[in-house]
């Protein structure tokens, strides 16, 4: 209706105003690979791991609700790889992003949530919005599990003492046989 892409409005700025707009942005990219790195630098966790593998396990116990395992840790095109995915009782895929812990600024567990729905909904067929998404957790921010809520992105804590019974426990590998084939 202006007559001027969005790509354009880079140029109806200062000079001044999109070097800021330029550093805040990188600023971002750097505390988002932090966070990344933080998460998944040194490997993965005992904890994370038990918490992912108790949730394939048990997805009802954990998750307070019937649900079919289908993968645990499912690998897509792109080298993201899911924690867990499950169906729900209405045949609706289930994407299950795994944290530890989740603080008032730990929101990249969200946004892994929110791009395994598309992935998930291109790599089965379906439409994103028939797709569910949850991030569990032993703790989740409640401003956080409120922010992210309004992209339906759901939230889970799990019980402590549980992970912990599991750690102990010789967790298995993911393979193949975990998988099923579901037919729509």
């Amino acid at each position: 209706p202006f007559g001027f892409e969005i790509a354009d409005w880079n140029v109806l700025m200062s000079p001044y105003e999109l070097r800021r707009r330029q550093e805040k942005e990188e600023v971002e990219r750097v505390e988002a690979k932090k966070q990344y790195e933080a998460g998944r630098g040194g490997g993965e966790s005992i904890e994370h791991k038990a918490i992912k593998e108790a949730v394939f396990k048990d997805p009802e116990k954990h998750l307070a609700e019937p649900m079919t395992p289908i993968r645990l840790e499912k690998a897509f095109l792109t080298g993201d790889v899911l924690d867990v995915l499950l169906q729900d009782t209405l045949g609706r895929y289930v994407c299950v992003e795994v944290e530890v812990d989740i603080g008032n600024t730990d929101d990249i567990g969200f946004h892994q949530a929110g791009k395994y729905r598309v992935l998930t909904a291109m790599e089965y067929g379906v439409k994103p919005k028939d797709v569910r998404t949850i991030v569990v957790a032993r703790s989740i921010a409640a401003a956080l599990a409120e922010k992210y809520g309004k992209y339906d992105i759901e939230t889970r804590t799990v019980n402590s003492k549980d992970i912990e019974e599991r750690k102990g426990s010789d967790l298995h590998n993911s393979t193949d046989k975990h998988e099923k084939q579901i037919k729509y």
